[in-house]
């Protein structure tokens, strides 16, 4: 009795283990599950957390990113496998894996999961779809069968980001070996959206050297370029040897017509003299930038000093510097073209400025001689972008150096000549004796919500400009007046062609023009209405004649 007992016991516990083997076998197949790093319950999975998976990015602009993070996640004690994550040979190329996708997902990594990132950035204006796939090991889905999740997403035309460079490459010219030569290039915005620049890296040259030839003049940041301006980036090249080498700079933008650009760099290692041209101080402060932020009126100082002779016995005799571009409606010159430094400035009512007069990209070129006579053939530039600081910016100018052009601004509904609510030649300068007014009640003239004019140009052609840093939400609106000729005497006005910038936010957002025909004519160009930081620009284009401040403020 006792041995049929004791048989019985040792059949039962034989069961149980073989029960609670297979029991184990159960829970340690991997499994997989689609969920969101905010919640563990959260999914885009409709069925089952694998199944019928979808997600839409909505309506975005062409040529700006969006990104949607999910999880993998494996709720098993077991890795699961991750043999492959890719999207579907049909998918619109507007759809991409952002990042690294792991081979597997451990079991210490099971309940939260690894993140993928699914960046959307629209090139035409309709809605596009692509299908990610994900093939794995895992036993909560049928032998064979994939998770597949479905993405859309539809582009909105608000026009787009368009990349400009000027110039097109970089040709460095002779320069002596073992000496650095600069160049600079500007990356413009000439689209209606921002522009990013995702990317920037050097082309392998040829012949290859040991160091590299073409390098960054100084810091190469990634950053966003506003409609309407561009930045300066200025490259280097050294010669490690004599003859030529070629290479190039390649940039990763948001452009849908233009997402990779490259800038084909070139340089001759040779003996002659090579020329530096540098931007030494601004407004009296040493420089130590290789592309500085300059605003418009800043004093900027180039020099030249750091030019090298082509021989060990030789030095820089003779300098030529040339303004080969700058905005149309600039009058700047170069003080001291023949000498070993030079600053731009213009004509105004204080009469000759030293200093940058309006907004835009000025390019200044240096050309020198060595006591032998040698002459420089690499392209030594220096490209200033004046970009305005204030988050409102209004710029006039003109066209005829015999008129003098009012600008004018007033808030809400109040007449262009008030004393507290416009801004104008007689209140609105830091030399007016009652001071510009005060817009933001603070107390204080001239502070970050106050409108200020910084110059009254009464004999030349601008730029007048009205800025205010920081200005409050309502509306605004811009005029112009023909004030006559009262600042230059012995000239008679005439007709002039008048053109009127509004920058926000350091970016260009508007320009109108208009020729403007006799004494006191008056122009009311447009309507600027800010809200939160936000510019909405109305064009008025209204346009009297015998038009006048009365003689006291109202």
């Amino acid at each position: 009795m006792v041995l049929r007992s004791s048989f019985f016991w040792v059949v039962l516990f034989a069961l149980s283990f073989v029960a609670c083997q297979d029991e184990e076998l159960t829970l340690v197949a991997p499994k997989i599950e689609i969920g969101t790093p905010e919640s563990a319950t959260e999914s885009i999975c409709a069925e089952d957390l694998v199944r019928d998976c979808a997600y839409d990015f909505g309506s975005v602009p062409i040529g700006e990113g969006r990104f949607y993070t999910f999880t993998i996640r494996n709720p098993s004690p077991v890795a699961l496998n991750l043999y492959n994550v890719k999207f579907s040979e049909d998918t619109d190329p507007a759809f991409a894996i952002e990042g690294e996708v792991p081979d597997a997902i451990t079991a210490s990594e099971g309940k939260e999961g690894v993140q993928i990132t699914i960046k959307f950035v629209p090139t035409v204006a309709s809605v596009v779809s692509g299908t990610l796939i994900i093939e794995t090991n895992a036993v909560n889905i049928e032998e064979g069968e994939n998770v597949f999740i479905q993405f859309t997403g539809g582009g909105e035309d608000l026009g787009r980001p368009e990349l400009h460079i000027s110039p097109p490459e970089c040709n460095f010219g002779s320069v002596g070996v073992g000496v650095e030569a600069f160049c600079s290039i500007t990356v413009e915005n000439v689209g209606q959206r921002e522009l990013f620049i995702e990317g920037v890296s050097f082309a392998q040259e040829n012949p290859a050297a040991p160091d590299p030839v073409f390098y960054p003049g100084g810091v190469l940041e990634l950053v966003g370029i506003a409609p309407g301006t561009g930045v300066s980036v200025v490259l280097a090249a050294m010669p490690q040897q004599i003859g030529p080498v070629t290479g190039a700079l390649e940039l990763a933008t948001n452009d849908p017509e233009r997402p990779t650009a490259t800038v084909p760099l070139s340089v001759l290692g040779a003996s002659a003299p090579t020329a530096v041209a540098k931007i030494a101080k601004i407004n009296g402060v040493t420089n130590t930038e290789a592309a500085p932020v300059i605003r418009p009126l800043d004093d900027v100082l180039l020099t030249g000093e750091e030019s090298v002779p082509g021989t060990e016995d030789g030095y820089i005799a003779t300098y030529l510097w040339e303004l080969t571009e700058k905005p149309m409606e600039s009058s700047a010159t170069l003080s001291t073209p023949d000498a070993m430094t030079t600053q731009l400035q213009f004509d105004s009512a204080n009469g000759t400025v030293n200093g940058i007069d309006v907004a835009g990209t000025f390019v200044v070129k240096l050309t020198v001689w060595d006591n032998f006579g040698a002459q420089s053939s690499n392209e030594a530039t220096v490209t200033i972008n004046s970009v305005p600081s204030d988050n409102f910016h209004i710029q006039l100018s003109w066209d005829v150096d015999a008129n003098d052009m009012d600008l004018h601004l007033k808030r809400g509904t109040a007449n262009y000549c008030s004393s507290d609510e416009s801004c104008y030649y007689v209140n609105c300068k830091s030399t007016s004796f009652m001071g510009p007014p005060d817009w933001d009640n603070d107390g204080a003239q001239a502070s970050a919500g106050d409108p200020v004019l910084d110059i009254d140009d009464l004999c030349g052609y601008g730029p007048e400009n009205i800025n205010i840093e920081n200005p409050g939400d309502g509306e605004y609106t811009i005029g112009v007046h023909f004030y006559g000729n009262t600042g230059c005497d012995t000239q008679t006005e005439s007709a002039t062609n008048t053109t009127i910038k509004v920058f926000v936010n350091g970016g260009l957002e508007a320009q109108y023009d208009r020729m403007m025909n006799a004494n006191d004519d008056f122009w009311e160009v447009a309507k600027v209405q800010w809200n939160n930081g936000a510019a909405t620009i109305l064009p008025i284009d209204s346009y009297q004649g015998n038009w006048s401040c009365p003689s006291s403020f109202p």
